[in-house]
């Protein structure tokens, strides 16, 4: 919601109020295009991309941004993706899984990775001094990337595959919510727990957790089977809201979709099933 508001207030006037509630602060571009993303760091300066293309704009005196570098066709034929910007670096995150470094200033490629294989990230975040690039992933699971020593410390994040939000506040801490309803802060470079918030859980989530959750982890999905079949058979690799003309982020796409998981789930409940069903049937006496 936050980047579609920035995006909104920057691609055009907003009408609020009356006609002096706000005021233009974009430069004179053409509009950006779906898919988007934009980010702000803690100096004001925004990284954008949009339908495949970055920049970084940086804020003028009187409030007005001015475009200060910009790159064409970053990542793969102009996929969703998620963007963080800090220090000398941003970081593009593409639907494919793949993390992409570049310079702040000229946005010259400087490292790539693909910490994701089969998930798409899902959120971007920097800490405000520069040091700490993370990125989340659909799968629950995080990526965290320490530019001072210039190596992936994810091993460090607790709770790995439960994840479901992180950031970094002001003192540059990362934080983490997990579970349910649990918050961490944490120091990024020991990793250190700060602070810990995690309220008790009410009968709904309790219910949800212990119960809701693990039957549906055991259960067969037919729907995951019938989106299996549709991947095989026609290699359709994205999953996109047929109500979108294109996917607004990379939440809204997913590449490569869980072929695994469904397989297993089911193969346990037919090999439980005909188990019990073989053993009843030599118990009966006919």
């Amino acid at each position: 919601d936050a980047q579609k508001w920035i995006a909104d207030k920057l691609s055009g006037f907003i009408k609020m109020g009356n006609d002096d509630a706000f005021r233009e602060l974009r430069p004179k571009l053409d509009d950006w295009k779906l898919p988007f993303a934009v980010d702000m760091d803690a100096t004001g300066r925004l990284a954008v991309y949009s339908n495949g293309n970055l920049s970084v704009l940086a804020p003028n005196e009187d409030g007005t941004y001015t475009v200060v570098a910009e790159q064409e066709d970053v990542g793969e034929d102009k996929s969703s993706a998620v963007v963080a910007i800090s220090g000398q670096r941003v970081l593009v995150a593409v639907e494919s899984g793949e993390v992409i470094l570049f310079d702040s200033e000229t946005l010259n490629e400087v490292n790539h990775f693909q910490p994701f294989n089969e998930e798409s990230p899902s959120r971007a975040v920097a800490s405000p001094d520069g040091r700490f690039l993370a990125v989340l992933g659909s799968n629950k699971h995080a990526w965290l990337y320490d530019t001072t020593q210039g190596r992936d410390v994810s091993s460090t994040i607790p709770a790995q595959g439960d994840l479901l939000a992180m950031c970094f506040n002001s003192g540059n801490e990362l934080i983490i919510a997990d579970r349910t309803a649990r918050v961490r802060v944490f120091d990024p470079e020991t990793m250190q727990r700060r602070t810990e918030f995690a309220p008790p859980l009410d009968i709904t989530e309790l219910t949800y957790r212990y119960l809701i959750n693990p039957v549906y982890t055991i259960l067969p999905k037919p729907a995951e089977l019938n989106r299996i079949v549709n991947y095989l058979l026609t290699e359709n690799e994205s999953v996109i809201d047929p109500n979108e003309s294109a996917p607004r982020d990379v939440s809204q796409q997913k590449k490569h979709p869980d072929l695994w998981t469904p397989l297993w789930s089911n193969l346990a409940f037919l090999v439980v099933i005909l188990g019990y069903a073989c053993w009843h049937v030599s118990r009966r006496d006919y």
